[in-house]
C-alpha cells in the first residue's frame, strides 16, 4: 500500500445491502478520521470525493439563522454575574 503518494488501490466489499470500502489507517490519521467520524460524500466528474465534516465555528452558525427559523426576543432579566450583554 503506496499511501506516500496519495493513491491506495481498494477493493469494495459487500456490507449487507451496501457496499463500503476500508479507509486504510494513514489516510485516516492523515484525515484525523477515526471510528464513528462524520464525512460528506460528494460525486463530482464521476469521482467519489469524501470530505470530513468539520465543527461548525459560531460565524457558521449565525449565517444560518434567517427570518424562518429567528425566534422572539426572550427576556432573561438583569445580569447576575459577569455578562457583558
Amino acid at each position: 500500500m503506496n499511501v506516500s503518494q496519495g493513491k491506495v488501490e481498494q477493493k469494495i466489499k459487500r456490507w449487507g445491502n451496501n457496499i463500503g470500502l476500508v479507509i486504510p489507517k494513514e489516510i485516516a490519521r492523515e484525515l484525523n478520521l477515526e471510528e464513528e467520524s462524520a464525512i460528506y460524500l460528494e460525486v463530482k466528474d464521476g469521482k467519489l470525493i469524501i470530505k470530513p465534516k468539520k465543527d461548525l465555528s459560531l460565524v457558521d452558525l449565525l449565517d444560518r439563522v434567517n427570518d424562518e427559523n429567528r425566534h422572539d426576543f426572550i427576556d432573561f432579566g438583569p445580569p447576575v454575574g459577569r455578562e457583558k450583554f
